[in-house]
């Protein structure tokens, strides 16, 4: 019995160390055969932004080796609070960021994570563009600027998204009619589409009614000015204060007294040059600086013109 457990407890022992061997040999043997710590990415091409648009814009980079997309970005700088992310693993990136606000200034920075690290841009920024409600602010500071062919842009950006924008007409008006410009039928052509948008607009009869008086269309140009005055009595373009209803009064002097109305002409003048001291029966009164003329008709056309140079 004794010599029986003897050599069981051998044999045992045996297999013992038969399967201590071979566990040995297995694991020397896995040398170089379990996975390599994976890299961290890089970043090979810095980001770019394109396709920008008033609510979205497209960033893109590219890394050395696959790994997920993610885009923060903000309103501030350091301030990051919005994020777009992929877990998808990729060496071309894009995301497309939707929801942003327009015309306004965005911080961005991109990162790329595999397990075995991070790559991290540097913080960037990109503006969205123009939405339809900035369009026309936009445009009227362009005017106010003088930038007048940049001003027709957006308004024909505005007026593409808004076909019926009595505004965006309105503006088309007024930047073709000035001396810049100088198109004085397509000012014409504009005016009468702002009108025909919406009929109650001071700034749009003035305007029609400057370009009806500059192409010799006086009685056109009577009924607009006067259309102001009715709407209007202390008008003033809203989009540059040096036009008021001096001008629109002056405007209706000189078109009064090329259709030979020298008396609504006179009414004019006097108004504003209340001194002008001119009567049409009383040749001593058609003076003008110290010169005497032969009509009353041409010391009335002097007062105008002098007028002109006095609002200028």
């Amino acid at each position: 019995m004794k010599k029986s457990m003897m050599v069981l407890m051998i044999r045992l022992s045996t297999i013992s160390l038969a399967l201590l061997c071979q566990l040995i040999i297995f694991c020397d043997g896995d040398k170089g055969t379990s996975p390599e710590p994976e890299a961290a990415p890089q970043i090979t091409q810095d980001p770019a932004v394109s396709n920008i648009q008033s609510n979205s814009a497209t960033i893109t980079w590219l890394t050395d080796v696959e790994s997920t997309t993610t885009v923060r970005y903000g309103f501030v700088s350091g301030q990051l609070i919005f994020r777009d992310s992929s877990a998808a693993r990729v060496t071309t990136h894009t995301r497309n960021i939707t929801g942003l606000r327009s015309n306004s200034d965005y911080y961005f920075r991109v990162s790329s994570t595999t397990s075995g690290g991070m790559a991290m841009s540097d913080e960037l920024t990109f503006r969205t563009g123009l939405g339809v409600t900035d369009l026309g602010p936009a445009a009227w500071a362009e005017y106010k600027a003088g930038n007048y062919w940049q001003a027709i842009d957006l308004f024909k950006q505005l007026l593409q998204l808004v076909p019926t924008s009595f505004e965006a007409c309105n503006g088309l008006g007024w930047c073709y009619a000035t001396g810049t410009v100088d198109s004085l039928q397509a000012a014409l052509d504009y005016f009468r589409s702002a009108i025909g948008l919406n009929a109650y607009l001071p700034d749009a009869y003035a305007g029609r009614g400057f370009v009806h008086l500059a192409l010799n269309y006086y009685a056109f140009a009577i009924d607009d000015l006067n259309r102001v005055l009715a709407e209007r009595p202390n008008y003033v373009f809203a989009h540059n204060s040096e036009i008021d209803v001096k001008d629109i009064r002056l405007g209706l002097a000189e078109a009064y007294f090329y259709t030979q109305n020298f008396t609504s002409a006179q009414a004019q003048v006097n108004i504003l040059a209340p001194g002008n001291g001119l009567d049409a029966n009383d040749p001593a009164t058609w003076v003008v600086d110290g010169v005497i003329y032969a009509s009353y008709a041409e010391a009335l056309l002097v007062w105008i013109e002098k007028l002109k140079t006095v609002t200028a």
